[in-house]
């Protein structure tokens, strides 16, 4: 009897999910092209031709300061250089496993012409907030050194 009651409920259960597409290839296949859409990878980070890792916190301040004028120097702490603008806030510790962290606010354009500036000048590669994060409002840059490459993602 509890076989026959097992045997039912995973039935049950495959039913339910077949029915709602989540044993369908289709359906897993857009799941993992929407994650891949939004995270690049990149070997190394630099600015003005000179490894990150290898500036200090003041200097890269003042680099990034005098490059992107919307992004001002605010504090250097223990967890890294914070610079803000209208809409952002970004945090960068070089050595850190999340190198960048940025909190968007996607109604201020210049905040996200500030951020694609500044992952251009870090990555030398044009890095464009996709459309949907936009749409969306708020959203995170994360920059992670995972196994000595930088990932690049977008979290809502």
């Amino acid at each position: 009897m509890k076989l026959i009651k097992v045997g039912l409920i995973v039935i049950s259960v495959i039913l339910v999910l077949n029915f709602t597409g989540m044993l369908n290839d289709e359906a897993s296949q857009k799941v993992n092209n929407v994650v891949d859409e939004f995270k690049t990878k990149i070997n190394e980070l630099e600015y003005k031709d000179k490894p990150i890792t290898e500036m200090s916190l003041k200097e890269l301040s003042t680099n990034i300061s005098s490059d992107i004028i919307y992004l001002k120097e605010d504090v250097i702490t223990d967890k890294g250089l914070v610079l803000t603008g209208k809409g952002i806030k970004t945090t960068i510790n070089p050595t850190g496993k999340k190198v960048l962290i940025a909190e968007v606010d996607a109604t201020e354009s210049k905040a996200v012409e500030s951020m694609e500036e500044l992952l251009y000048s870090l990555t030398n590669k044009e890095i464009k907030i996709p459309e949907k994060i936009l749409e969306k409002g708020n959203f995170t840059i994360t920059v992670e050194n995972i196994n000595d490459e930088y990932n690049v993602s977008f979290d809502i």
